[in-house]
């Protein structure tokens, strides 16, 4: 279950540190007139099955529709609401704006060739679950795949994502709470260069409040490359996937980051 354990590690986000970002770009979307249609991409499928319990306690089955998928990658809104089954009859309703994940210059490179490899970008959304303004939404959309994590303070941290070598190509929708093992998680780095600037800075004399944003790259060892079915765009795809979410916790803090290259 390649997803099912993707995003654990943000149990260490909380609530309170960024519920109001959210908030505020869905009022201001909405001062501004954007339209919040609704979209269902998801159909609930009953229960985690017997051989999922030993992964977790109790979530949800999806199943997507790979057609609406498409579509809705291809309009590529600016706002909408998600609408993700809970259960037989139950539903939870994400209003969501869009927000820029990846610099202009953006790259990915792989240490097979060192030339830029062709990539079909993400839509990344942000908000908060409708009605609840403490809450956060962090959903990323891709033309084959969707993403994300959603957290309230009645439910905690719950997670969407794909089940690995699933034949009906279902989604899990669970809380990380529920997981019954916890992944390790290591963050490091070596051969580090002489230290510059990681801002877009006009000056030198510029505010650090006035500074544009902060470039993000990313080095994705091989065993994710092999993790993402040996493919550098499931790899690209996993890896805006998370940072979708962490970005928002940088942006409350009014540190701007964007990522400027992916290297697999």
């Amino acid at each position: 279950m390649r997803n099912l354990l993707f995003l654990s590690f943000f149990l260490l986000l909380s609530v309170s540190l960024y519920a109001q970002s959210p908030a505020e770009r869905i009022r201001s979307a909405q001062q501004n007139g954007q339209s919040f249609q609704p979209v269902s991409l998801f159909q609930w499928s009953g229960p985690i099955d017997e051989a999922m319990q030993k992964s977790l306690s109790t979530g949800q089955l999806l199943q997507l529709n790979n057609t609406a998928l498409q579509q809705i990658y291809n309009a590529n809104r600016e706002s909408l609401d998600l609408i993700i089954p809970t259960g037989p009859a139950q539903s939870m309703r994400l209003r969501l704006v869009q927000q820029e994940l990846l610099t202009d210059d953006f790259q990915v490179s792989t240490s097979a060739d060192n030339r830029k490899t062709p990539i079909i970008p993400g839509r990344y959304y942000v908000g908060i679950v409708a009605g609840d303004e403490t809450s956060i939404a962090a959903i990323s959309i891709f033309n084959n795949d969707i993403i994300g994590v959603i957290e309230t303070a009645q439910h905690g941290t719950m997670e969407l994502g794909k089940l690995e070598n699933d034949p009906q190509n279902r989604f899990a929708l669970f809380k990380t709470a529920d997981l019954k093992s916890r992944p390790d998680f290591e963050c490091g780095t070596d051969q580090i260069e002489q230290p510059r600037s990681i801002f877009n800075e006009q000056d030198s004399d510029t505010p650090k409040s006035n500074l544009k944003c902060v470039r993000i790259y990313f080095e994705c060892e091989y065993d994710m490359f092999l993790a993402n079915g040996s493919s550098v765009q499931n790899t690209f795809n996993y890896m805006t996937g998370v940072y979708n979410v962490v970005k928002t916790l940088y942006d409350n803090a009014q540190i701007r980051t964007t990522i400027s290259e992916i290297f697999v």
